[in-house]
């Protein structure tokens, strides 16, 4: 089958009402599709997940696992994010 291909989004949580923090970012990784599963035309806005696998790496030594994690970076500046998607097939 095809591959899964991988996308996500990121929001700093330095306007958080909670615990504002600039250093600290959630990532989403819900934007990820499978060729492989079609969507459900009755709700074509919610993705049907045939993807077992949301690895992540930041800045090439730090990995993280699941759709919607969240990382406090140590230092400002330009960082490197990854996300590699499985499906239930082990395709990547």
């Amino acid at each position: 089958g095809e591959p899964p291909v991988a996308d996500f989004t990121y929001k700093s949580r330095a306007n958080s009402i909670l615990n504002p923090d600039p250093m600290t970012y959630d990532f989403d990784g819900s934007p990820s599709t499978d060729a492989d599963e079609p969507t459900d035309p009755l709700t074509p806005d919610i993705p049907d997940y045939d993807i077992a696998r949301f690895d992540w790496l930041i800045d090439d030594v730090v990995p993280l696992e699941g759709m919607k994690p969240s990382y406090t970076f140590l230092t400002e500046g330009k960082h490197k994010v990854q996300l590699i998607v499985t499906d239930l097939n082990g395709n990547q």
